[in-house]
């Protein structure tokens, strides 16, 4: 028999779980830690299948328990991620590493968080698995890993243990920020029970709170009565000086400005940000809400404010999220030039990255915008399709240039 059927046969042997043949290729002096064309060994694929036996019989045989396939993934990584939960406390009796880590930089504690298998998880930490090692995709950790998959058992599990909670991503995000965008109340509890930062930034400049209050846009009230059990306070500003009020009364959700209006001692129903909330109502035409503001106490129209002061038109930039890389477009009647007037004395983070003159009709205002010239509102008939303005973590990097090439010689001429 030629090696390459020895391999194919042996190997298929540990496939089906066939531990009689496995045996027989072994006393024949088969190598035990051959490679297939994968580069798996008979271990990684007895331990992918689940045949507990098979495993024996290898371990038995002195396989190399960390030898690695072209993934650089080991027997223990596959069997976590399988949810193989005999082979995974096998394969630790034999001192298989609980740190190893893959080309991606995955762990196996990684890949039982992905899954959501809380024993697994269990098992792992009771041996010390290292819970700070982050990927080297996205730098994200077991515990974020376990957030952005919405997998609350595991979450309380890995907290349990002290995992750092504030740790941060490539992008700067947070197990919170995580948590809050997918919109998994019972984890962002979970993780504000064990004191997670709520003012951490991003490296755009987000913070934990911005992505609670983008929360509220969907209509979502868990996340008042989690924010208000974990004493926190409902009046913060997100990085365009919007709170969740405003953004509940931007995108109608009566609700919501309901249940913030009971919560009085969170939430302030006087003073300039409790005017801006009306004028939001008012703008929008959500006479309801406006009406219902009123009858908390809540008083005038618009406020006096010049950061405040933005026509009725541009009323749906309330509460959206920024992108990195555009430029931004402060809501000055539409007018490029004023908007450069405005930016060359430096008003602040206060300006509006989105201008939208009339709503439903133009998408996200593009940089070329910025630097080609002209009035905003020749483009109106440009696009016919609403933007809801959402900004999920997987597109944080932004929107795309469509620009041709004279409007990019004309940004880089501009620049210059």
């Amino acid at each position: 028999m030629s090696v390459s059927s020895e391999e194919e046969n042996f190997h298929l042997a540990c496939d089906r779980g066939d531990v009689r043949t496995v045996e027989r290729c072994l006393q024949k002096g088969f190598n035990i830690n051959t490679r297939g064309s994968d580069g798996r060994t008979g271990l990684h694929i007895a331990c992918s299948c689940g045949h507990t036996d098979t495993v024996d019989v290898l371990l038995q045989r002195n396989a190399e328990i960390d030898k690695k396939d072209w993934n650089e993934e080991t027997a223990l990584m596959i069997a976590c991620r399988e949810g193989h939960e005999i082979l995974v406390e096998t394969l630790l009796e034999r001192n298989a590493s609980v740190d190893a880590i893959a080309k991606k930089g995955w762990t196996a504690l990684m890949w039982a968080c992905a899954k959501g298998n809380r024993y697994i998880v269990r098992v792992l930490l009771e041996r010390n698995a290292n819970t700070d090692i982050k990927s080297k995709e996205d730098e994200a950790t077991a515990l974020m890993i376990a957030c952005r998959e919405g997998h609350n058992n595991v979450v309380e599990t890995l907290l349990e243990y002290k995992v750092n909670i504030n740790a941060s991503d490539r992008d700067g995000w947070t197990a919170l920020m995580l948590a809050c965008e997918k919109g998994y109340e019972v984890i962002v509890d979970h993780l504000l029970q064990y004191n997670a930062q709520t003012d951490a930034e991003d490296n755009q400049g987000y913070r934990a709170y911005a992505t609670m209050i983008y929360a509220y846009r969907k209509g979502t009230e868990d996340f008042i009565n989690v924010l208000v059990n974990n004493n926190a306070s409902l009046n913060v500003e997100n990085q365009y000086g919007y709170t969740c009020l405003m953004i509940a009364c931007r995108f109608g959700h009566t609700n919501i400005v309901q249940q913030l209006l009971n919560h009085k001692t969170a939430i302030m129903v006087t003073g300039e940000d409790a005017k801006r909330a009306l004028s939001v109502a008012i703008e929008t035409g959500r006479h309801d809400i406006a009406n219902l503001l009123r009858k908390h106490g809540v008083e005038g129209e618009s406020c006096s404010s010049e950061r405040d002061n933005v026509p009725s038109s541009h009323s749906d930039a309330f509460g959206l999220p920024g992108i990195s890389g555009v430029q931004r477009l402060e809501a000055t009647g539409g007018s490029i030039e004023e908007t450069r007037h405005k930016r060359s004395r430096k008003t602040g983070p206060v300006n509006i990255i989105y201008h939208l003159p009339r709503l439903k009709k133009l998408k996200i205002v593009k940089p070329e915008y910025v630097t080609i010239g002209g009035d905003i509102r020749d483009r109106d008939n440009d696009n016919d399709e609403e933007d809801d303005g959402g900004n999920d973590h997987s597109n944080h990097e932004g929107e795309g240039d469509d620009s041709t090439e004279e409007e990019t010689s004309a940004r880089e001429s501009d620049d210059s």
